[in-house]
C-alpha cells in the first residue's frame, strides 16, 4: 500500500521476509521484536515462545498469555491464519514503526533548536546582568545620568532573564515532554502554534494507518479499533479510539462514531464514510494515512524554513534594542564631554 511507503521505497522489514520464507513462527515473532524494539512486546514473546516450547498448541499459548499480552499481538496472531498474511502484517507494523520514528527524529531535531537557543541566551543574559550591567549602573549612577525610559527598563528587567530563560525552557520541556512520560497533556501539545498541527499529523497518520492493517486483516472492527489504541504513541488519541470502539460495538458505524468527537481529524472521518459507502474502508483509511503523511511532511518542511530565521530575528532584534538602551546614555555623556 501506499501509505506504507511514506514516499520512499519500500524495504521489506525482517519479520516479513522471515515469514515469506515459511521460518517458524518462533523466528517470526523474534523478527518482529527487533522490528519493533518494544520492551513489553519482548517479555510478550517470550512468554509466548515458552508456552508453545512446552508443547501447547498456538491457540492454547494465546489464551494463556492473553491477559498480560498487548492486545494487538494476540489479535493480530489470531487474525494471521496464513503466513502469507502474518508476513503482511508483520511489514506493516515495522513501517509504520519506522515511519513513526523516522518523523519523531526530525522533530526532535527541530525541538532541540529551541532549547539550544534559551540555554545561549540565558547563558548571555547572565553574564550581561551580573557582569557587564553593574559596570553601566556605576557610569550611569557616577555622573548622575537622567536615563531614558528602555534604559531603566533594561537595569530592572535584565537580572530576571535569566530566570525568565530558565523557566521558559522548564516549561517548554513540559510542554513536550510530559504527555509522552505521564500519558496526559497531548490536548496542550497539539494546541502549540506552529508545531501543534505536526503533531497532529503525525498521531492521525499512525491512527489511520494502523486501523487500515486491521481491517485489512478481517479483524472485527470494535476489536480493530482497541487494538490500535493500544498502539498509539498519543494516548489522548488513544482514550478516544477506545470510546469511538465501544460506539461502533453499539451500532454506530466508523464515521458517525469518530464524527462525535473532537480528537479525530474531520478528514479522516469523512475518509471513513466514502469507504464505508463502497466497501472499501481498509483502502479509505490507507487513503487518508497517506493524506496525513503528506500533511506532516509539508508542515516539517515549512517549520525548517521559517522557524529558524524567525527565531535569529527576534534574538538579533532583542539584542539590539538592549544594547541600543544600555548605551545611549553613554552616548549622550561622550556628546556632551566633547560638546
Amino acid at each position: 500500500m501506499d501509505y506504507q511507503q511514506d514516499n520512499s521505497q519500500q524495504i521489506p522489514s525482517t519479520a516479513a521476509v522471515a515469514s515469506e520464507q515459511r521460518m517458524s513462527l518462533e523466528v517470526v515473532l523474534d523478527a518482529l521484536v527487533e522490528d519493533l524494539d518494544d520492551r513489553q512486546l519482548r517479555e510478550a514473546v517470550g512468554r509466548l515462545k515458552s508456552e508453545m516450547a512446552s508443547g501447547k498448541s498456538l491457540e492454547a499459548a494465546l489464551k494463556s498469555i492473553e491477559n498480560s499480552a498487548p492486545r494487538y499481538l494476540v489479535g493480530m496472531l489470531r487474525a494471521a491464519t496464513t503466513s502469507d498474511r502474518l508476513a503482511n502484517v508483520c511489514n506493516t507494523f515495522a513501517l509504520l514503526r519506522e515511519s513513526s520514528d523516522r518523523a519523531w527524529r526530525t522533530l526532535q531535531g527541530l525541538l532541540l533548536y529551541p532549547l539550544i537557543l534559551l540555554v545561549v541566551l540565558s547563558s548571555v543574559t547572565m553574564s550581561l546582568s551580573y557582569v557587564l550591567l553593574p559596570n553601566f549602573s556605576d557610569l550611569y549612577n557616577e555622573f548622575d545620568l537622567a536615563l531614558p525610559a528602555a534604559t531603566e527598563s533594561i537595569l530592572g528587567a535584565m537580572p530576571l532573564m535569566p530566570w525568565a530563560m530558565i523557566a521558559m525552557m522548564a516549561l517548554w520541556l513540559m510542554v513536550i515532554l510530559l504527555p509522552g512520560i505521564f500519558g496526559y497533556g497531548y490536548s496542550l501539545r497539539n494546541s502549540l502554534p506552529l508545531l501543534g498541527r505536526l503533531f497532529v499529523s503525525i498521531s492521525q497518520q499512525q491512527l489511520a494507518a494502523t486501523l487500515a492493517s486491521f481491517v485489512e486483516l478481517r479483524v472485527p472492527l470494535p476489536a480493530a479499533l482497541e487494538y490500535t489504541g493500544d498502539l498509539l504513541d498519543d494516548r489522548g488519541l488513544a482514550r478516544a479510539t477506545y470510546r469511538v470502539a465501544g460506539l461502533v460495538e453499539r451500532g454506530l458505524t466508523l464515521s458517525e462514531a469518530m464524527a462525535t468527537s473532537q480528537a479525530f481529524d474531520r478528514s479522516l472521518a469523512t475518509i471513513a464514510g466514502w469507504g464505508e459507502r463502497r466497501s472499501q474502508l481498509a483502502s479509505g483509511l490507507a487513503l487518508a494515512a497517506e493524506m496525513f503523511a503528506n500533511r506532516r511532511e509539508q508542515r516539517l518542511v515549512f517549520i525548517r524554513r521559517v522557524v529558524p530565521p524567525l527565531a535569529l530575528v527576534a534574538v538579533g532584534s532583542g539584542i539590539a534594542a538592549a544594547a541600543a538602551a544600555l548605551l545611549m546614555p553613554v552616548i549622550k555623556l561622550i556628546e556632551g564631554l566633547t560638546g
